[in-house]
């Protein structure tokens, strides 16, 4: 290939690298390939480049694309995007809209999605924003209840949007369906399939399983399968919970394996897609997480376990057999992939923790506090920045750079 047709693409994988523009990150996995090095955290913490307050005393993931951090704050009875240099922590632009309901552990819970220049947006509330990206312009708009007849669930609307080619995969809920594939330039309804059930909370997942591209998403009472194009339901796997709290994502596994793991009392398990329908690989209600996507490093499943025995769990990828427990990091922590590393966010203190994968106990690096207080939002990571939020502010750390060979 010749030198000027291979430099726009290698430029392209760069810029992807610093992005993170959508709930879960690049691989919606919380994972980067950053590899951090072995930084010395209590003696030289990241810099601080920025940070500003935010009011909506919630937790709701920001993101990051084209130089600018994307989150959903609230002020008055109004939610408000914001968008920031990332450079500068400059506020270039803010679009608010009505939220009167009171708060409930905050406002907005959907991360805003990015894609070629617009920014989706979801309410609590169902009302749903396309947005210019550069400049905070409504686009088109529509509404969950009003425009859908959808189904609110318990703990409001939360799945974030997600754009996979021309098409909008959104959760409305109700009953004519609770998945919905939009056109992303228009808004259009292209099809709506699923039971009549409300939406999971997490964002959906488009992956090949079986030989064939599946759209992923959670009902608030199973994992489901579709046909991305078509929304033909190809399979459904009944993960019920208490109060359809099936928040973590599907996490994706190599050789048609996803994992899944819900709260409140559900378990934790591994499904093997093979054979075109879900087919459980093992199970364990020994452990499973409350929100946090649980992390595979190698052949090591990371958990911030919600059961009896709380704390960071460590177990056999391919047995589901617990390695170990440590109750230092509680139901809350969040957790992030860093290149072969796994990066804890304690939930009470706000420390971020670096910790060594090994199977004979937590092995940890270094740790700094970024921001204290209470930090339940998984930070977003790039080869060199850190964009982090507690309930009270925003911030953005720099990164230095591994050192070389």
């Amino acid at each position: 290939m010749r030198i000027s047709l291979l430099l726009p693409i290698l430029a392209a994988l760069a810029l992807r690298a610093h992005e993170w523009p959508h709930h879960a990150g690049p691989a919606f996995d919380f994972s980067t390939p950053h590899a951090l090095g072995t930084p010395d955290w209590s003696n030289s913490p990241p810099a601080l480049l920025w940070r500003t307050a935010l009011s909506d005393n919630g937790y709701a993931c920001p993101s990051l694309a084209d130089n600018t951090v994307f989150i959903i704050d609230h002020e008055g009875s109004n939610d408000v995007v914001r968008a920031f240099a990332l450079a500068t922590g400059a506020e270039r632009w803010r679009f608010a809209y009505p939220d009167t309901a009171l708060s409930a552990h905050g406002y907005a819970r959907a991360a805003p999605t990015w894609d070629e220049g617009r920014l989706y947006t979801l309410s609590r509330l169902g009302h749903l924003h396309c947005l210019d990206a550069n400049t905070g312009a409504l686009l088109w708009q529509t509404h969950f209840i009003a425009d859908f007849a959808g189904l609110r669930p318990e703990h409001s609307f939360c799945m974030p949007p997600r754009v996979w080619g021309d098409r909008l995969f959104v959760g409305p809920g109700g009953t004519n369906g609770c998945i919905a594939a939009l056109d992303k330039r228009t808004g259009t309804l292209l099809w709506r399939g699923g039971p009549e059930d409300p939406p999971g909370h997490a964002i959906p997942v488009v992956t090949p399983l079986a030989g064939r591209e599946t759209l992923l998403c959670f009902s608030a009472k199973a994992l489901l399968g579709f046909d991305p194009a078509t929304g033909a339901r190809l399979w459904e796997h009944p993960r019920p919970t208490q109060f359809g709290n099936n928040i973590a994502q599907p996490l994706l596994l190599g050789n048609d394996r996803v994992l899944v793991s819900s709260g409140d009392g559900l378990g934790t398990a591994l499904l093997s897609l093979a054979g075109g329908t879900p087919a459980p690989l093992w199970e364990s209600k020994s452990y499973h997480t409350l929100f946090a996507t649980p992390v595979a490093i190698g052949n090591l499943l990371f958990v911030s376990s919600n059961t009896r025995q709380q704390g960071l769990t460590c177990a056999d990828l391919a047995t589901g057999a617990v390695h170990w427990v440590n109750p230092r990091f509680d139901k809350f922590t969040t957790l992030l992939r860093a290149g072969t590393r796994l990066l804890a966010l304690e939930s009470a203190k706000g420390d971020l923790v670096l910790i060594d994968p090994d199977p004979s106990g937590c092995r940890e690096v270094t740790r700094f506090r970024p921001l204290g207080k209470r930090s339940w939002t998984p930070p977003i990571l790039t080869p060199t920045h850190l964009v982090i939020r507690n309930t009270e502010e925003l911030a953005c750390f720099t990164l230095a750079p591994p050192p070389g060979p």
